[in-house]
């Protein structure tokens, strides 16, 4: 047995020592849950450190108890093939908040619970002294569940909302759009069952490429699956990396299938700026990052993200779920 494997905790719902003692130990050299030696992982830690009960990289299913406890999280499911730049519009997304651009009219940024996911995607799109940017790595498939980015806005009239976005690899919509019950798609399938809102990623650069064919069959199956999942209201069709030159046939072809299957839901498309473009309050670029998320943020959620569990406890305030 590895020294991984021996200094670990028996909880499945605890992550000691990169998080605080799920059983709620101060000192977890007391926990009967754990293998392993406390001063060998954490030599510079004293017994009576706390530490934060979550890690910072992207939410897992037993994170969203985080934001999960009083009020619906609103989740936002990103549905696209591989490639289609699922993780950079994530990237842009949050380098527009840090930047301090108010990405919701009637909201501020007031934090969020996975500051280093965020961090891992951003730091590939900031430009280099020599110009271009590198782009953020293909998001792995390992796993059944989608990497959760958290954001927290404050809204003008003093609530506070809670947002997760999903980071899924998009081998994940491919074998679901193929088929609904494929085991490789369950990522997919949770995303389609969680998604208050969701945006299907149109790849120009696979729609003009040289397996063009292919890539515009996939993505007609991709926007019939997700029609048995969502209505109009809830669904929008994002083109992506528009900077390069897409016919108008194909435009016009993609346009109108998304069309029939969601009559009247948005179309968005998006770019990411190149170094000679200012990006202020007048960018194009991030006007349509903007418009985009404005939709994307603006319905209140319906569905529960995570099974409320049955309190016994007769004290109202420990039982209390709130609403929106």
């Amino acid at each position: 047995m590895s020294s991984a494997e021996l200094n670990k905790c028996r909880m499945k719902d605890c992550f000691f020592p990169s998080t605080s003692c799920g059983a709620g130990l101060m000192d977890a050299a007391q926990c009967p849950h754990y293998h392993g030696d406390i001063e060998k992982d954490q030599p510079g830690l004293a017994a009576d450190d706390e530490r934060f009960p979550w890690t910072g990289r992207a939410f897992g299913l037993k994170d969203l108890r985080f934001v999960s406890t009083v009020k619906k999280p609103h989740v936002i499911g990103m549905a696209g093939l591989a490639d289609a730049g699922k993780t950079t519009l994530l990237g842009m997304l949050f380098l527009m908040i840090y930047r301090g651009h108010r990405i919701i009219d009637n909201a501020t940024f007031a934090g969020s619970f996975t500051l280093q996911g965020w961090e891992n995607i951003t730091r590939y799109l900031q430009l280099n002294s020599d110009g271009p940017i590198q782009f953020p790595p293909h998001t792995t498939q390992s796993g059944r569940f989608p990497g959760l980015l958290h954001l927290k806005f404050t809204m003008d009239g003093g609530s506070e909302r809670d947002f997760l976005l999903s980071d899924a690899p998009g081998e994940w919509f491919s074998h679901w759009a193929d088929n609904a019950e494929a085991e490789n798609a369950a990522g997919a399938r949770w995303i389609a069952d969680n998604a208050d809102n969701l945006m299907i990623v149109a790849d120009t650069e696979a729609l003009i490429g040289p397996q063009k064919g292919p890539a515009r069959s996939n993505l007609e199956f991709l926007i019939r699956r997700v029609q048995r999942n969502f209505s109009k209201d809830s669904v929008a069709l994002l083109w992506s990396k528009t900077d390069l030159p897409r016919p108008d046939e194909l435009i016009t072809t993609v346009n109108r299938h998304f069309e029939n299957c969601f009559p009247g839901a948005p179309v968005f498309s998006v770019k990411v700026p190149d170094k000679n473009e200012r990006v202020g309050e007048t960018s194009l670029s991030l006007q349509a990052l903007k418009e985009l998320f404005q939709w994307a943020f603006s319905t209140v959620p319906k569905k529960v993200v995570v099974d409320w569990p049955v309190s016994k406890n007769v004290d109202s305030f420990l039982s209390y779920r709130g609403h929106q």
